[in-house]
């Protein structure tokens, strides 16, 4: 958030209200966190004009910390000219608190800003999506074996609407739904992958197939006699 400046209010102002578009977009879909630095404080010890912006703001989306928050400071001005509570982190729903804490200014810690740290409840769902991302097929168009003649044909079968129309993003969407329709049917394709999640093998396969590839070189290595006990290794 801007620092505090002579009139910086305003674009103080215009940044909660990008964040109050926010809110209002996904606040009855989602779980609102609101963190970060500030640039204003709720402690009533300090009142500038970013400091009564933001107590309103945090009213008026009823975001809360989840607890009363002790008056520890955490921004430390690198000179010590001065030092405030500026961090927090917000909620809508004040089920979703568990815990919140300010961390002890570490000297390990090189920022001017301490630790802010809220524990979260919350359930979540797992659903594996590698499913749904490995069971389409997949395809390359192989373009050295197109029909010419039959692309050329189906494109120009639709030349003239494209040309009878005024508006040119029309045309051009037009033009670029054409091209790819002759592409579909003029162009061959070569599958490159099957669709299905991609298999995993447990750790005891993976040493099975090790030594399956070792016997198979090994009776390579000999000219992969039918008979030779290397081959009825690699049957079973």
């Amino acid at each position: 958030m801007p620092t505090h400046t002579t009139n910086s209010q305003h674009e103080y102002m215009e940044c909660l209200d990008i964040i109050f578009d926010i809110i209002q977009k996904y606040e009855n879909t989602h779980k609102i966190v609101l963190a970060g630095d500030l640039n204003g404080t709720l402690q009533t010890s300090r009142a500038n004009k970013h400091d009564k912006i933001l107590r309103k703001f945090i009213g008026d989306v009823n975001l809360t910390t989840g607890d009363e928050i002790e008056n520890t400071h955490t921004f430390f001005h690198h000179a010590g000219n001065s030092s405030s509570q500026i961090d927090y982190i917000f909620v809508q729903d004040k089920k979703l608190f568990a815990e919140y804490k300010i961390e002890e200014k570490s000297s390990a810690n090189t920022s001017a800003h301490s630790i802010v740290k809220m524990e979260i409840a919350c359930q979540m769902t797992n659903i594996r999506n590698s499913s749904n991302i490995n069971n389409k097929a997949k395809f390359k168009m192989v373009w050295e074996q197109i029909n010419i003649e039959s692309y050329n044909n189906t494109i120009q079968q639709d030349i003239n609407s494209i040309e009878e129309e005024k508006d040119v993003n029309i045309q051009l969407k037009v033009l670029m739904e054409t091209l790819t329709k002759a592409g579909k049917r003029t162009v061959p394709t070569k599958l490159l992958k099957t669709k299905g999640p991609k298999w995993k093998a447990s750790p005891e396969v993976l040493t099975i197939l090790k030594s399956c590839r070792e016997i198979y070189k090994k009776w390579q290595d000999i000219g992969k006699p039918k008979e030779h006990h290397l081959a009825i290794g690699i049957k079973k």
